[in-house]
């Protein structure tokens, strides 16, 4: 295949009470459905990439780096990281998040956030290097879209909007990609930090 687009990705914004703690079950399906089913899919897939493929991932600007504690900020900062450092370190995440003491660790005090940032941390250090010369992967912001997950009365963007990023960056002629390869890309589709 040329392209994949990974838009997995669920929260659930009646869940929380007012100190942002939400059932285990309900944290379980946002961390599973956000990250591990989306990394493990993608590794899955990586075989089956053709020579100058792209994976677009489907993320947010919720998973903006400004969002987490700075030992994790540090933690996703790292170009060297490897998919097993990446794991071991959701699964501390996952493992606090249940005890409801992921915020005090340092993680952001939204599940959603926390599983996006990870989810970018491995698309910008982790799929590079397993990617096959001429193949490219990126983090794409759609913006705050009119969904059920985006709220449909608090959102500001029609559903038509959240395809702008996602197609500049499927259009992107072979020479971009290479040089935006690893990037995240926001809803007009322009680089921006993580």
């Amino acid at each position: 295949f040329d392209v994949l687009v990974n838009n997995a990705g669920t929260n659930d914004r009646q869940d929380w009470d007012e100190n942002w703690i939400m059932p285990n079950d309900t944290k379980k399906i946002i961390i599973d459905t956000n990250f591990y089913s989306t990394v493990s899919f993608t590794e899955k897939m990586l075989p089956y990439l053709s020579s100058d493929g792209k994976i677009i991932m489907i993320s947010s600007n919720l998973a903006k780096l400004e969002f987490q504690g700075e030992p994790v900020r540090k933690f996703l900062q790292n170009s060297e990281m490897t998919l097993e450092d990446l794991l071991k370190e959701m699964k501390d995440f996952e493992e606090k998040a249940y005890k409801n003491e992921h915020i005090k660790a340092g993680y952001s005090k939204q599940i959603y956030h926390v599983t996006k940032a990870f989810l970018n941390a491995y698309t910008r250090w982790i799929l590079p290097k397993k990617l096959k010369e001429g193949q490219t992967a990126f983090n794409v912001h759609p913006g705050w879209i009119k969904t059920r997950l985006g709220g449909y009365d608090a959102a500001p963007q029609p559903i038509e909007e959240s395809v702008i990023s996602t197609l500049r960056v499927f259009n992107l002629d072979h020479e971009e990609s290479l040089k935006w390869n690893g990037k995240f890309i926001d809803e007009k589709g322009e680089p921006f930090e993580y």
